[in-house]
């Protein structure tokens, strides 16, 4: 029987974390062979892409292939994932500067040097010691780094132009899809609410006093986010109190409760809360349903600009892969 299911609790999630970790060393010792650093792992147009590199682009993320995966055979088949997409990254980098420089297209070089001292002030706190010991590390020289950068740079500029290039999204397309996903656009009741907060202040009045005043002034007339601007002691007072739209879940239950039994235009009793009194006005109810579109058309805009940029770059891409002669070598 799996250990892991007559454990509970810390021991449990100890055992998780220690296999989850071992998983990832064994994984790691399986996919690379250190005595073959440079052992290819695909040639794009010429241009080989060594498994070391697909190793180093891993390796910061396998951590995060061990937390999501439950078990040794979901955390290989989560690698291997991993692997397929590094690798298949790599290749459309060249792929993507290689139509870039066909094009005749160049990136000024004023801009590759800032971006490159930029690299050396911020990873490498501007000591260029730190930078070349680095690059031996990796068995890179300054031109080969300069180089990388420049590709970087030329991936980012062709990959926001394609984004630019994308038509505009319609009022009829926002209108379509919000039709087709009304359902994702629901929200429970709210109430536009507005809170004073009146708490213990040293050397000040009692706070049963000071509510004393609050309910007089609202008695008398005063608005009560004036009142809130005077009166209150949290973070809100300066904008009155204001809560803003709320929904149940928003608030402690023992709050809630009392809240949303308001209508519409009052305001609460002075609410004991903690070592705090607090009072609530509620301007507005909302009803529970859908959201007007008026309200979600940005997100709408957002999210379709999103989808067609990535459609429209995968499509490029894959004109790009079957024009290229791409070996795979694992």
């Amino acid at each position: 029987m799996n250990l892991l299911f007559l454990l509970r609790g810390p021991a449990a999630l100890l055992l998780i974390l220690t296999s989850s970790i071992l998983s990832a060393q064994e994984g790691v010792e399986q996919l690379w062979d250190a005595d073959r650093p440079n052992a290819i792992a695909a040639k794009v147009e010429g241009r080989i892409i060594t498994v070391e590199q697909v190793r180093r682009e891993m390796e910061p993320l396998l951590k995060q292939v061990s937390r999501i995966s439950s078990n040794q055979q979901e955390y290989n088949a989560n690698v291997t994932r991993l692997q397929r997409d590094v690798l298949q990254n790599l290749i459309d980098q060249i792929l993507i500067v290689e139509d870039f420089r066909g094009k005749e297209m160049t990136i000024p070089k004023s801009y590759v040097e800032g971006e490159f001292n930029d690299v050396i002030q911020e990873d490498f706190n501007g000591e260029r010691d730190r930078f070349l010991s680095y690059l031996r590390s990796q068995d890179k020289t300054v031109r080969d780094f300069r180089q990388e950068l420049e590709d970087k740079i030329i991936v980012q500029v062709m990959k926001q132009q394609m984004r630019r290039n994308q038509a505009e999204i319609s009022p009829q397309m926002i209108k379509e899809f919000y039709e087709t996903n009304e359902s994702q656009f629901q929200r429970g009741s709210e109430i536009k609410l507005y809170q004073i907060t009146l708490s213990p202040q040293p050397g000040g009045e009692p706070v049963e006093e000071r509510a004393a005043t609050v309910v007089e002034m609202l008695e008398s007339g005063e608005d009560f986010q004036s009142v809130a601007k005077e009166m209150s002691n949290d973070g809100l007072a300066r904008r009155g109190g204001s809560l803003g739209w709320v929904e149940r879940a928003d608030l402690r239950s023992e709050l809630s409760e009392v809240v949303f039994e308001l209508p519409a235009d009052s305001v609460s009793d002075p609410i004991p809360f903690q070592t705090s009194i607090i009072f609530f006005y509620v301007e507005e109810i909302r009803a529970a349903g859908s959201i007007p579109l008026a309200e979600v058309r940005s997100t709408i805009e957002e999210l379709l600009t999103d989808q067609i940029a990535r459609e429209a770059q995968e499509s490029w891409l894959q004109r790009l892969r079957e024009k290229a002669y791409i070996q795979y070598f694992i």
